[in-house]
């Protein structure tokens, strides 16, 4: 039963972490060229950032069948978590009137589109291995909803930002490369028992 809670904990703080990264970037990322685009092209950004957030996840599809070494993806998504993460720095304390600003979003969102991939991923291994991930899937979005209201949205507190945010990268980091909930160590293993989970 204890050992039960934990898994779900970390499968609920994996998503919550996800999730407030998410809110947060999606929401600098809106600003990004105004007073540097004119008011026609500015408006534009809004669309441009779900099709980079689409891309990165359609390229971690592409990558996740492609590549089978299970070191080597964690690897991958490690750097593009770094990436982010160095990104979403610059944005929270940088100028927003500047094109650095505007390419350091889309950098962003892409690389955030990546882990989205990695995680949704995730949380679909988590279900195939019997936890309540729609459980912790919820209550991690609550939670990430509640601190991003919180600390950006009803006061702009960009120190606490930057804590949570970084707390939240450091903790997607770690679980990336935990061992799989059900124990699998490799991707091909994982991917029997989620089609197993789904044919059954």
């Amino acid at each position: 039963m204890r050992t039960d809670f934990k898994k779900n904990a970390n499968v609920a703080l994996f998503f919550a972490s996800f999730m407030f990264l998410q809110f947060v970037i999606l929401r600098m990322g809106n600003q990004a060229g105004r007073g540097f685009l004119p008011d026609g092209q500015q408006e534009n950004v809004y669309i441009f950032l779900q099709i980079f957030v689409i891309c990165g996840i359609v390229l971690h599809a592409v990558l996740n069948s492609v590549i089978k070494n299970d070191s080597a993806f964690k690897i991958i998504s490690t750097t593009a978590l770094v990436v982010c993460g160095v990104c979403s720095a610059y944005m929270l304390f940088a100028p927003i009137d500047t094109a650095l600003y505007l390419a350091f979003t889309f950098i962003s969102v892409f690389c955030l589109g990546f882990i989205a991939g990695k995680v949704y991923r995730g949380m679909s291994e988590y279900y195939a291995s019997g936890l309540r991930a729609g459980v912790c899937m919820g209550i991690g979005y609550s939670a990430a909803l509640l601190l991003q209201f919180l600390v950006q949205l009803q006061w702009l507190i960009k120190p606490a930002v930057a804590v949570f945010a970084l707390a939240s990268f450091a903790a997607l980091g770690a679980l990336f490369w935990l061992k799989k909930p059900d124990g699998e160590t490799s991707k091909e293993q994982t991917d029997r028992v989620f089609l197993g989970k789904i044919v059954s």
